[in-house]
């Protein structure tokens, strides 16, 4: 990362993709427990589980990620552009409900 202020954009991932398939970029914490189960990130297989087990009736097309260190003026692209973008994806998408994980 090389942006000390942190990276208000996002990656859009297949909700079809493994974790094996994942990386950390983010520079701020300590990644062991994240690389050694990844479902801590982006919970996953967690996700389809729900999905087999019939709690939940799906899952959406795709999964977006975001930076968790956004500072400075990327605050105000982060929530004036980036958020609102993803927002929209959610809604084209049909999603019903959505949930955030922190890392």
């Amino acid at each position: 990362m090389s942006d000390k202020k942190g990276d208000p954009s996002y990656r859009e991932l297949p909700s079809g993709i493994g974790v094996e398939q994942l990386t950390i970029t983010h520079d701020y914490y300590i990644h062991v427990d994240a690389l050694t189960d990844p479902n801590l990130v982006l919970p996953i297989e967690p996700l389809r589980q729900l999905l087999h087990q019939g709690m939940i009736g799906s899952i959406g097309p795709r999964f977006f990620s975001f930076m968790g260190h956004v500072t400075g003026e990327h605050l105000e692209t982060l929530s004036d552009t980036t958020a609102p973008e993803v927002a929209a994806a959610l809604i084209a998408d049909e999603v019903d409900a959505a949930f955030l994980t922190p890392t």
